[in-house]
Parts: structure tokens; C-alpha cells; sequence
């Protein structure tokens, strides 16, 4: 296979409301769609899920255009891959740049899953000897918000099937919120993701989680803090989750290593891409490290990719790869898999089975 042309163009997707975390405020998405094109007519898009600030992580939207323009597409036009692999051993020697990177490898991937006349689930579970389902479960993440607007949004999920739920926290005023809203909703899954919102001198308050029956406390500490996450572990009951903190096998080996948390959020995009990401996958369960799949606020088309990663065996955990009408009432995408109560229904369609919306098509006329 050989890529002859790569295609970006910026897009701008209002949210339906605020999406609140740590580390913004989002209002509008703004984000970059890449149309890959073979030497033999084939075609595959891309999705940069870089934020506008480095708060989640050190790239943003600017930074990583730069080097998908100047240094990443410059390496990979125009060269024979035979593997989707081929595409990591080109930029061996670019350090970092995950989401830069990502934005191209995932659709290298499903270019590959196209020849190969195979949904592209199936294909990334061939590669490391494992299965795809063809249905996967899904929870809903909550940004931060008032108690009676997080309970209002709670029971309008429930009623849809939901079971799972995420809720960002900004502080430790938010634990009372959610002390409430386990007393009104004491069966529900529930996790709560920090974002680096804490600091080791909330510890007292943090100890007061370990009586809400979570399924996880999500970073809580900065992402740059294996010893002080391997500190509070030591403290809690309630599992920790990393997220931000992990971009390579060397963290996740770390993590492991000094048991800084018990749990792995995992996104292709923040590692990379899916051959990082199968390899965290693998190394996973080969040491009994519990993962699932955390999104990005993606639009529709990015959301596809992490839709297939989930559906791999050994992350049954639900992840954050619902239907993103949550978030946006535009789309990228003409039809996305089928959504009944909490579960995904996937077809087997080849690589995604992708069907261009009208946004879509103008955006690259």
C-alpha cells in the first residue's frame, strides 16, 4: 500500500451544552479531519483529538498540525507499507506527538482491515491473537456540574438503559455532590474521574470515597506523579485509574511496576495509536491489569475507531464510546452503529463501513 495523498481540513463542532473537567470548560470542539488516499483509489479518514490548550496533554490542535504538516506526513507519503506497522518504524525517531501520530495510524489501520476485506475490529484482534465481539457495552461521562443538573442527567440516562456513569470532579467540594447522588442512586456503576483536580493534602477528603462503593477513583493527581498515585493507593480502598499519566509502555511498566494504580483508562490516541495501544492491551492482561476505553469528546468519525478497540476481548468494562449525540447535534458520519439501552450493535462491515455525511463530503469538496 502506498499513500499518495493526505488531506486536512479544520472543523468546529458546538457542543449541545458545556462539557466541564479539570482542565477546561469546552464549549465548541475544534478539531482536524484527515482524508488519507492510496496509490489504488482507496480511501480512509483520519481524526487529530488534540485539545486547544496543553492541559490534558502537552500537544494542542496548533502544535500537532505543525508537525503532522512538516514532519509526519513528509516521512510516510509516497512509501510502500506493508504492515500498518510500517507506519511507527518511519517516525522511529520522532519522540512523542501521540495524538499527531494517531490522527494518521488509525486510519493506516483501517486501510490495511480494507484489504483485508475485514471489519476493522477483526483485524486489529487478529494481529494479536485475540477476538472481536460484535456487541460492546458503554457508560455515560458527566462533565462538572450542579447536584439537581447531574441528577436530572442521571435519570434521563437511566431511563434510556444506562447503567454506568462517570462524573468529572474539580474539587473536593464536589465529594458532598456525589455522596448525594450515590444516597439517590445507590445501584448504579459509578466512577469519578479527577483530572488532576487533587493534591495529597486533600487526602482526608479522598479517604470519604472509599464509602460511595465506586467502581474507580480516575486520576486524581497530576500526570506527572507515579509516586505520589502509588502514595494514595496505599491509602484507598477504592481502585485508581490512570489516564493522562500514561503515553508509552514504559509508563504502563512503571504504573505496574510501583502499583500506582490498579486500573488502566485506554486511548489510542493518547498512546499513539492502535499499535501501542494492542500492545498495552496484550501486556494487560497478560499481568491481570484491568482496562477500558475512555473517550476524547470526539465527533462521530473519531469515536468509530475507539467503538472497534473496544469491542476487543479483555476490555469488557464499559467504556466512553457511546453514541456522541450526547455531545453534538451535527455529524460526520450518515449511519454509526445501533444503540439500545447500553449496549452497541456492531455488522460486519469492512474496515468501518464508513458512509460520509453531507458535513462530511463539503468539507473536503
Amino acid at each position: 500500500m502506498r499513500l499518495i495523498e493526505i488531506q486536512i481540513r479544520s472543523l468546529t463542532l458546538n457542543l449541545r451544552q458545556n462539557f466541564k473537567s479539570n482542565h477546561e470548560n469546552l464549549r465548541q470542539r475544534r478539531l482536524h479531519i484527515l482524508r488519507l488516499t492510496t496509490a489504488t483509489g482507496q480511501i480512509s479518514y483520519g481524526e487529530l483529538e488534540a485539545f486547544d490548550t496543553p492541559t490534558y496533554m502537552a500537544e494542542t490542535q496548533a502544535t500537532a498540525i505543525w508537525q503532522l504538516k512538516h514532519v509526519i506526513l513528509p516521512r510516510i507519503l509516497n512509501r510502500d507499507f506493508t504492515s500498518p506497522r510500517d507506519f511507527n518504524s518511519y517516525l522511529a525517531d520522532i519522540v512523542d506527538n501521540q495524538l499527531a501520530k494517531a490522527a494518521v495510524e488509525m486510519p493506516v489501520w483501517e486501510l490495511f482491515a480494507q484489504l483485508a476485506q475485514l471489519p476493522l475490529a477483526d483485524y486489529l484482534a487478529q494481529s494479536i491473537g485475540t477476538k472481536a465481539q460484535s456487541k460492546a457495552t458503554f457508560g455515560v461521562s458527566l462533565g462538572i456540574n450542579d447536584q439537581v443538573q447531574l441528577i436530572e442527567s442521571i435519570n434521563h440516562h437511566i431511563a434510556s438503559g444506562v447503567q454506568r456513569f462517570k462524573i468529572k470532579l474539580g474539587s473536593v467540594a464536589d465529594i458532598a455532590v456525589l455522596r448525594t447522588i450515590r444516597q439517590i442512586f445507590p445501584s448504579i456503576a459509578l466512577l469519578v474521574d479527577g483530572n488532576g483536580a487533587f493534591q495529597k493534602s486533600d487526602l482526608p477528603y479522598l479517604k470519604q470515597l472509599d464509602t460511595l462503593q465506586l467502581d474507580m477513583l480516575e486520576q486524581p493527581f497530576t500526570n506527572q506523579s507515579f509516586l505520589d498515585h502509588q502514595w494514595l493507593q496505599r491509602q484507598l480502598q477504592t481502585p485508581i485509574c490512570l489516564d493522562e499519566r500514561i503515553h508509552d509502555m514504559e509508563d504502563l511498566r512503571v504504573m505496574m511496576i510501583l502499583k500506582s494504580g490498579q486500573v488502566l483508562n485506554l486511548k489510542p490516541a493518547r498512546v499513539g495509536g492502535f499499535q501501542v495501544a494492542l500492545a498495552m492491551l496484550k501486556f494487560c492482561q497478560q499481568h491481570g491489569l484491568p482496562c477500558w476505553v475512555g473517550g476524547m469528546v470526539e465527533s462521530d468519525l473519531g469515536r468509530r475507531y475507539v467503538q472497534e478497540f473496544a469491542r476487543l476481548s479483555g476490555l469488557e468494562y464499559p467504556g466512553d464510546i457511546g453514541p456522541v449525540q450526547q455531545f453534538y447535534q451535527q455529524g460526520l458520519l450518515a449511519s454509526t452503529p445501533e444503540a439500545e439501552r447500553s449496549e452497541l450493535t456492531f455488522h460486519n462491515q469492512v474496515g468501518l463501513g464508513l458512509q460520509p455525511s453531507e458535513l462530511l463530503t463539503q468539507l473536503f469538496d
